[in-house]
């Protein structure tokens, strides 16, 4: 029963390492979305001010509506707002990943890395079999599982006749020389 105890803690120390990991490479691929999202944003922007600019200059020569101004400008205040949104986004995830792998630095730095786009090779049900073999938690369950089999066992066993033995020996006395002692003890326990 110790020993199933002892092999969930080191199950559950896995588990908890992994999804510290697990925490940290998400929070780093979110710093590295929201730097996209921003940059996709700060392009917006550009494209929404150039789209002001022409519809302001069709406005003022009267090839186009005002309605059609009023729409550009309406759309790159709309883009500034996203805008701010991504950047709020990129400050939160920056902070996030910095919690997450346990720095206290400024939010601002420099972050290099790709997403990933390989192939994995197997099907759903070879990840999955793979999945439930090594997954910390699982194990952790199964070794819950022994323990309680072995608990159950325990318990089952104390209301069972059972021998108890002891033997000893020594030297003892009244008086010199000390004799050789032997004592041998069998007890038959019904509860």
């Amino acid at each position: 029963r110790a020993d199933a105890q002892a092999a969930i803690s080191r199950e559950n120390a896995v588990t908890t390492r992994e999804d510290v990991v697990f925490a940290a490479k998400v929070a780093f691929y979110n710093v590295l979305r929201a730097e996209n999202t921003l940059e996709f944003q700060q392009r917006n922007v550009g494209q929404r001010e150039t789209l002001l600019r022409q519809a302001q200059a069709f406005y003022e020569t009267g090839v186009r509506a005002r309605i059609d101004f009023v729409r550009a400008e309406a759309n790159l205040y709309d883009s500034r707002a996203v805008l701010g949104q991504a950047r709020n986004e990129l400050r939160v995830a920056r902070i996030t990943l910095l919690q997450r792998i346990g720095l206290d630095i400024s939010s601002e730095f420099i972050l290099r890395g790709e997403f990933d786009e390989s192939v994995l090779p197997g099907t759903l049900d070879e990840w999955i079999e793979e999945g439930q073999r090594n997954r910390p938690e699982l194990r952790a369950l199964l070794e819950k599982e022994r323990s309680a089999r072995e608990s159950l066992r325990q318990a089952r066993a104390g209301y069972r006749p059972y021998i108890e033995g002891g033997a000893g020996y020594g030297y003892a006395a009244d008086e010199y020389p000390l004799q050789q002692n032997y004592t041998v003890s069998v007890t038959l326990n019904q509860p």
